[in-house]
């Protein structure tokens, strides 16, 4: 019989997050108004999924260690060192609030989030 654990369901949610998150990129176009209304509310969804993947990485952290806990440590790992560099990039580009092409580039780098998908496969 199929049994649902804690961890399959928590894989299902994140994975469903970053599809979600990718879908919410889809929708964002570099000529759109800064103040509409559109990018107001995806700027929220963006918030509100970084958060999500924050706190995955923070669970992850704690239970597995950060880099010297053995090589099951979170960073010794591959895919949770693209994980942190995208956590990393997503909360640089929403604490800076302004137009600099900089942060735009960073913000584009949130694109990398589909990528998980081959880990969580």
């Amino acid at each position: 019989m199929f049994k649902l654990t804690h961890q399959k369901l928590f894989d299902a949610f994140i994975i469903l997050m970053i599809l979600f998150s990718t879908v919410m990129l889809a929708f964002e176009h570099p000529l759109d108004e800064p103040d509409s209304a559109k990018l107001k509310v995806l700027s929220n969804i963006d918030l509100v999924v970084t958060i999500i993947f924050c706190l995955e990485a923070l669970l992850k952290i704690v239970s597995l260690g950060f880099i010297i806990n053995g090589k099951n440590s979170y960073l010794q790992d591959s895919w949770n060192i693209l994980d942190f560099t995208i956590v990393l990039i997503s909360l640089i580009s929403l604490s800076i609030d302004t137009d600099i092409s900089f942060i735009k580039v960073l913000r584009v780098a949130r694109i990398l989030r589909p990528l998980r998908l081959i880990q969580k496969s």
